[in-house]
């Protein structure tokens, strides 16, 4: 997927994104990054035809994104967004299937295929003794699965994940992106994610996308990109930049 010179606004008073271009490598996981009300999760939405563009363009595989048919679109692009909705007596297994329905006709039965590829997604983020459970008996990392494993559902060559472990505690948060990782690397997914964390992004991104004030100021691979003078100039914070032979790169804040 690739952008260029993207604008939006939601009025001619106040542009929220300004003039942006960039691409998320396929098969890789990139991350944006930057500071609360940078247009972070504006990008994300744009990228997921949530909103539309005041200018430029984005395509996939050199076909603009409003150019595709709803269901078509739905099976190239898989989003799981900070909060999502959903009744809360509806069970596991029957919000997961809701991802098979790009695949179907109205009122279509699932196939044998369809049941298949739930079972693999529930099976993947390890649902399986949860799948005839209620969302409400669920926790907050357990629901986040299930919003994954609907997207894996559609069986997407990309997934965007708006802030997925916000909510979270340090176990989940950290067994989230264990499983966006495994999703790359053992199932090329690509994966666009937006990330608070700067120390997560840098350890499970291939390529860092830094926004300050809606425009794209910084992008590459984390190691090229994340400095102690790029963290003062968007965070206003003193950070100090180590590495570790066994985590990689890590920051460590020293003050405002």
């Amino acid at each position: 997927m690739e952008f260029k010179s993207i604008q939006f606004s939601y009025d001619k008073e106040k542009q929220i994104l300004k003039d942006n271009t960039g691409v998320f490598p396929a098969g890789k996981i990139s991350t944006i990054i930057g500071p609360n009300g940078s247009g972070k999760s504006t990008l994300l939405s744009l990228l997921a035809r949530d909103e539309k563009l005041t200018a430029g363009s984005i395509m996939i595989d050199g076909k603009q994104i409003h150019h595709f048919k709803a269901k078509e679109f739905a099976k190239l692009v898989g989003t799981v967004y900070q909060q999502n909705e959903a009744p809360i007596d509806l069970t596991v297994e029957k919000l997961i299937a809701f991802g098979r329905l790009p695949y179907k006709r109205a009122f279509q039965k699932l196939s044998l295929e369809d049941e298949e590829v739930i079972d693999w997604a529930i099976s993947l983020t390890k649902l399986e003794d949860k799948r005839e459970r209620q969302l409400n008996q669920l926790s907050g990392g357990e629901r986040q699965r299930v919003w994954i494993a609907m997207a894996l559902a559609q069986k997407t060559k990309m997934l965007f994940l708006d802030e997925p472990t916000t909510y979270l505690d340090m176990y989940y948060q950290l067994e989230l992106l264990e499983l966006i990782q495994l999703l790359n690397r053992e199932y090329g997914l690509t994966i666009v994610m937006v990330l608070h964390d700067i120390n997560q992004a840098v350890r499970y991104s291939d390529q860092l996308i830094v926004m300050c004030d809606g425009e794209i100021v910084a992008s590459g691979l984390p190691p090229e990109i994340v400095n102690e003078s790029l963290i003062k100039d968007i965070y206003g914070v003193d950070v100090c930049v180590e590495h570790n032979i066994r985590t990689g790169l890590y920051l460590v804040p020293l003050g405002t």
